[in-house]
């Protein structure tokens, strides 16, 4: 870093001018190396700009890694600057890390502001806008490859007609918030000049969506509705179609009013049909159980133009509890597909006495996973939620007999995920959790998978620790953990059993080479 005491003459605050790096100038408008095409690995440059406003046409880069700094903003991911205002001679710094590569950005400096439009205009790119609605080039065939558009609105509400992208990868950015799979902004306001923002990747390209905007928000549903597709309603709950035999190819759209959402049967093919619930994809032989909608909230079906399955029931109920009647005297509980159809369990002597049970309330179980982390690896596992997931799961694999899917993971939360630290890349040891949510069938369930963790509890932080290391190249130490079967334990919590508690080393080999000391404390209501 050098310091000049005077301002160097090839600064200019009268254009859009790049005074280092290899970022590229046409008109007023500067894009990152080689775009459209990838950027390349550490990647720099540095811009000036005159007083003005910018506003970006096209903006993707690697979340959490590469950065776009302008004056005191920080851009990264899918977002950025849009109608921010500049003094003359503020520097643009764009900054890449050494892996992993986007399509990049372009921005324009404008020395105005831009007129507030009355209706959606199209700012940039492929997408077709008509009637104050917008939706992916060839909708509703699927749209292309490397498709991104960008669109201004004026104030109002925007909701999906429909939606269907590659989950995880092709995303609509509103905002803060990001959209992506089969579920799609609705009800969502936006102020006049809001900018929204559509970009897919390379790969894999599906139906895409159409979103419209109106000036005045819709009244909220009362009770279970249909908006499109061939899904059933039965008195509170909603099928797939020909539930329970084999749905059809096409998706449908539902308006759920606010409660509680329980699927008294889920069968889908897995990994390629999935239901959209408040931005959770299921998918296979768990759908949704206890999931709280607390407004007016769309679920979406999304199933592929391949196998079909038999399907799904989700009912809704006011309350946080869904009881499946059973026999007056429950002694034994048979377990629901795809857990060894007509297998009986029965419940270990330490769990609450059958007997006394007059229905089934079909729990999950929730808890926390604390272990020591380098604060370098903080961006990674905070944006790799879904190797997160893997990971739980393969811990609880190596244990339980009745394996757990991804599907079953209804959250894993990391904390902290403290933007400022991961962008100054300090290198700490720091202390993290994960807090996670499993969904199970019932109440035998918990006991017996719980039975299991307990009795070889060493095996789940082994394999915990080495699928992060396998897919995310993080190693962590000092592993411990806290489970309680969530929906049990937040509906009593005033009658706790303790049920076991012990700690043990754990030795990782090879290059993931740790000592991990792992505490499990169980608790049963």
């Amino acid at each position: 870093i050098c310091l000049n005491t005077t301002e160097p003459d090839h600064i200019s605050t009268t254009e859009v001018s790049v005074i280092d790096g290899r970022c590229s100038v046409t008109d007023h408008c500067v894009s990152s190396p080689n775009f459209p095409s990838n950027y390349g690995d550490l990647s720099m440059c540095v811009i000036t700009l005159p007083a003005g406003f910018l506003y970006y046409s096209s903006f993707q880069t690697e979340s959490w890694w590469d950065f776009l700094f302008v004056g005191e903003e920080t851009f990264s991911g899918t977002s950025g600057p849009y109608g921010l205002e500049v003094e003359a001679g503020t520097s643009i710094y764009w900054s890449t890390d050494e892996s992993v590569t986007d399509k990049g950005w372009e921005i324009c400096w404008e020395e105005t502001e831009r007129a507030t439009v009355s209706q959606v205009t199209l700012t940039s790119g492929d997408c077709v806008v008509s009637d104050n609605c917008v939706r992916t080039p060839n909708y509703p065939l699927n749209y292309n490859d490397m498709s991104s558009c960008g669109v201004v609105t004026p104030s109002g509400y925007i909701y999906s007609n429909s939606f269907s992208s590659e989950f995880g990868y092709d995303f609509v950015t509103v905002g803060a918030a990001s959209f992506s799979g089969g579920a799609g902004p609705y009800g969502v306001e936006v102020e006049a000049g809001d900018f929204i923002h559509w970009s897919a990747d390379g790969e894999v390209s599906n139906s895409g969506w159409e979103i419209c905007l109106e000036t005045v928000a819709r009244e909220p549903v009362t009770e279970l509705t249909v908006v499109r597709g061939h899904c059933e309603i039965r008195s509170t709950c909603v099928r797939s179609n020909n539930y329970p035999d084999e749905y059809d190819k096409y998706d449908c759209f539902i308006l759920f009013p606010p409660g509680w959402i329980f699927a008294t049967a889920f069968e889908t093919e897995t990994g390629y049909d999935f239901l959209y619930v408040n931005g959770n994809a299921f998918s296979g032989h768990f759908g949704p159980w206890g999931i709280e909608l607390p407004t007016e909230s769309v679920i979406n079906w999304a199933p592929d133009n391949h196998t079909q399955q038999k399907g799904w029931e989700i009912c809704h109920s006011e309350t946080d509890t869904f009881v499946m009647v059973t026999t007056s005297t429950v002694e034994e509980i048979t377990t629901s597909e795809p857990h060894r159809p007509g297998e009986t369990q029965t419940l270990p002597s330490w769990a609450p006495p059958a007997q006394s049970i007059e229905g089934v309330v079909l729990p999950s179980v929730a808890g926390t996973v604390y272990f020591a982390m380098d604060s370098t690896a903080q961006a990674t596992l905070c944006s790799n939620n879904m190797d997160l997931r893997e990971a739980l799961v393969d811990g609880a694999n190596a244990i339980v007999t009745v394996p757990f899917s991804v599907a079953q993971v209804i959250s894993a939360v990391v904390s902290p995920c403290d933007r400022r630290l991961v962008s100054g890349r300090i290198l700490e040891v720091l202390s993290y959790s994960v807090d996670y949510e499993l969904s199970l069938g019932s109440v035998s369930e918990v006991a017996v998978a719980s039975a299991e963790l307990i009795g070889d509890f060493s095996s789940f932080a082994t394999e915990f620790a080495i699928s992060l290391f396998n897919s995310l190249d993080i190693t962590i130490s000092g592993v411990h953990m806290e489970v309680v079967p969530f929906a049990e334990y937040s509906q009593n919590t005033t009658n706790i059993s303790f049920v076991g508690v012990s700690s043990t080393p754990v030795h990782l080999r090879g290059s993931a080479a740790a000592t991990m000391y792992l505490s499990v404390l169980w608790f049963f209501s």
